[in-house]
């Protein structure tokens, strides 16, 4: 925690140098014609009719929402046990893990902002960002072993006889807010750099459902095992970053943006259980925790943009990019069931989103 506390003293410290310098456009060497034949010089020369302006956006954005460790079920071929600690815990052979893998789908989400150019000091941009998280997993077989539950009971899994029709949803929210405050600078004629700085807030909704089919005894008929989890995740804090544009062509240019976030944040966590020691034993288990720390977030995009003026009175904006975050340690969804097996690798709890965003942007 203190390695990253200073990382973004040094960050910001870096951005306020960066910020304190004069006009990033007083030493810009434009030979003395009229602007519109300045067609080789991207961002040194902006057009004087469109400073200080203020602008609107909205982006369409077609994301992947990816979660780690939403394994919900261990494959068994075997009904051998091992006495572990006084308890007799099912031999996982050769522990295969049902879940999530490839069943990530693509569901649209939207960004909308605005913000406020000044060349002569910052400029600063506020924005939402929504994507909604739908993706679900089924698992049927027949004569290939016994379906463990990661989240059931640990005694309730040693009276497994079979399982089947294993199914599990994963849905939920994603919502930030950001405000951050840049000033560019340039290096040659096409080159353009914006350091930043601000604040990220952010709120994350999952749910995740489990339903399986269980004969819990020899002789029993199969009962539904349940596992209902609700997270609730909420954050704050400093974020920081860089931008780029590569002026190629007078109305083109390639862009790309890397951001870091450290975020103070809580978790709420609801979960119930529902499975089975016998036919007629029912086992219900309600839990709730909620907790605070402090996690990482990693940001970046790249694409390819266009800036043109109509009738220099409004500058529309257009950008296709690719766009990457990574949330660490979102997953917090407790399974009953994991710590009583043996683990070969260490699990990641990671959140990421990853896809296309297209925007549209309006300067007044």
């Amino acid at each position: 925690m203190h390695k990253f506390s200073f990382l973004i003293l040094f960050l910001i410290l870096m951005s306020t140098k960066i910020f304190s310098n004069a006009n990033q456009y007083n030493d810009c060497k434009c030979p003395p014609t009229e602007p519109k034949t300045l067609d080789k010089y991207a961002y040194s020369c902006p057009e004087k009719t469109l400073n200080d302006r203020f602008y609107v956006f909205g982006e369409f954005l077609y994301m992947q929402a990816v979660e780690d460790s939403l394994d919900y079920a261990v494959l068994n071929r075997t009904r051998n046990v091992t006495q572990t600690a006084g308890s007799e815990v099912p031999d996982i052979i050769p522990g295969k893990r049902i879940g999530f893998k490839d069943n990530w789908n693509y569901e649209p989400g939207v960004r909308a902002g605005l913000g406020f150019l000044n060349y002569d000091l910052w400029n600063a941009e506020l924005y939402w960002t929504y994507v909604d998280i739908d993706n679900s997993s089924t698992f049927h077989f027949t004569d290939l072993g016994v379906l463990i539950p990661l989240w059931s009971y640990p005694e309730d899994a040693l009276n497994i006889q079979n399982s089947k029709d294993a199914k599990a949803f994963w849905n939920g929210s994603f919502n930030t807010l950001d405000f951050k405050i840049e000033k560019g600078f340039y290096l040659g004629e096409k080159f353009l750099f914006k350091p930043n700085i601000g604040i990220k807030a952010a709120w994350i909704n999952q749910t995740y459902l489990i339903n399986m089919k269980i004969q819990w005894g020899a002789g029993d008929p199969f009962h539904d095992g349940e596992f209902d989890g609700n997270l609730e995740f909420r954050a704050v804090g400093m974020k920081t970053g860089l931008a780029s544009e590569f002026h190629f062509l007078k109305y083109l240019y390639l862009y790309g943006e890397a951001g870091f976030s450290f975020l103070h944040s809580t978790f709420d966590l609801e979960e119930k259980i529902i499975s089975f020691s016998t036919a007629e034993a029912e086992h219900i288990l309600t839990q709730e925790f909620k907790f605070d720390t402090n996690l990482p977030v990693i940001e970046y995009i790249a694409g390819i943009g266009s800036d043109f003026s109509i009738r220099e009175k409004i500058k529309v904006k257009l950008k296709i990019g690719y766009e990457m975050q990574t949330w660490f340690r979102q997953n917090q969804f407790i399974r009953a069931f994991e710590q009583e097996i043996s683990v070969s690798e260490p699990a990641s709890k990671d959140f990421s989103l990853s896809g296309l965003s297209f925007r549209l942007g309006f300067q007044f």
